[in-house]
């Protein structure tokens, strides 16, 4: 089989869950540190905010998250259960 066929195969839809009112997902990634993720990501959620849109942000960075940061938050995250 080619490259191209198994590319023409490939699903990557995910069902979305019929309680859920996410409507749609970004991600901002990259291997290498210091080339903006974090700014790109703020500004975007900002841009998309005064748009009307309701916006999340999970900053995954477990060793030095910087968009707590980008927004004044200066309290450690907790979690629930």
């Amino acid at each position: 089989m080619s490259n191209t066929s198994n590319a023409a195969n490939n699903d990557f839809s995910v069902e979305l869950n019929e309680h859920s009112k996410v409507k749609k997902v970004i991600g901002v990634v990259s291997g290498k540190g210091g080339v903006g993720k974090s700014l790109v990501t703020s500004l975007l959620a900002i841009n998309m905010n005064k748009k009307g849109k309701r916006t999340a942000i999970l900053d995954a960075d477990i060793t030095g998250p910087s968009i707590p940061k980008v927004f004044g938050i200066m309290e450690k995250a907790y979690g629930t259960q």
